[in-house]
C-alpha cells in the first residue's frame, strides 16, 4: 500500500524558532480488509529560519546563526562556525580542502560529502563502505581532528588529501556515521 506525505514549511520574517509537530493519521476505507490499519508516527523536523552560507575560492572565515544553517566554504583554506543549531558544512570538490571547522558539535551537525563523493564519480557510498574502502580516514594532532579523502581507496598520506580539520574534537568521537552525511 503506497503512503505519500508531503511537509511543507513556509519561511516567513518572524523568528519563531524551532517547532515540534504532530502529524494525525486517518485512516479511511471502502474496503474491510484495510480496516483498522496502523500507520506508524511520522517524524518531521522542521527548523525556523535557516541560513544558507557560501563562501568565495578564496579564503574566508564564515559564521552561521544561532539556527540551522547550510555552510559551504568553497575553495581556499576557510575558517567555519556554524554556530547553534543543527549545522551542515558542505563539501562539493576537494579544490574545497583546506577548511576549518572551529564549532562541530557531533550528534547534531553534519560534515555533508554527497556531491563531493559524487563529483568523484563515488556516489554509491556510505559512511561504512566509504570507511572500509579507503576513500574517508581520520588522522589526529592534539585536541583536532583531520577527516581526508582518497579519490581512488588508497587512505595513505600520499594518496589522501586532507579536507578537513574539525578542532576540539576527538577522532572517537567524530569518526561516527552519524556526524556525516553522504
Amino acid at each position: 500500500m503506497a503512503q505519500n506525505v508531503t511537509v511543507t514549511a513556509v519561511n516567513d520574517a518572524i523568528a519563531q524558532g524551532d517547532r515540534t509537530v504532530a502529524i494525525k493519521h486517518i485512516e479511511t476505507s471502502s474496503d474491510a480488509n484495510y480496516n483498522k490499519i496502523f500507520f506508524p508516527t511520522i517524524n518531521v523536523d522542521i527548523a525556523d529560519n535557516d541560513q544558507v552560507i557560501n563562501g568565495t575560492n578564496k579564503r574566508d572565515t564564515l559564521t552561521g546563526s544561532s539556527g540551522s544553517d547550510f555552510i559551504t566554504g568553497l575553495q581556499g583554506g576557510d575558517t567555519l562556525t556554524g554556530g547553534a543549531g543543527s549545522d551542515q558544512f558542505i563539501y562539493t570538490s576537494l579544490r574545497d580542502a583546506g577548511d576549518t571547522i572551529t564549532d562541530f558539535q557531533a550528534g547534531t551537525d553534519k560534515i555533508v560529502l554527497t556531491q563531493l563523493f559524487q563529483n568523484l564519480s563515488l556516489g554509491s557510498l556510505n559512511y561504512e563502505t566509504a570507511r572500509l574502502q579507503g576513500y574517508l580516514s581520520f588522522g589526529t594532532t592534539g585536541s583536532d581532528t583531520t577527516i581526508f579523502i582518497a579519490p581512488n581507496g588508497l587512505s595513505t598520506a600520499a594518496n589522501s588529501t586532507s579536507l578537513i580539520t574539525v578542532q576540539d574534537v576527538d577522532q572517537a568521537t567524530l569518526a561516527n556515521a552519524n556526524n556525516f552525511l553522504f
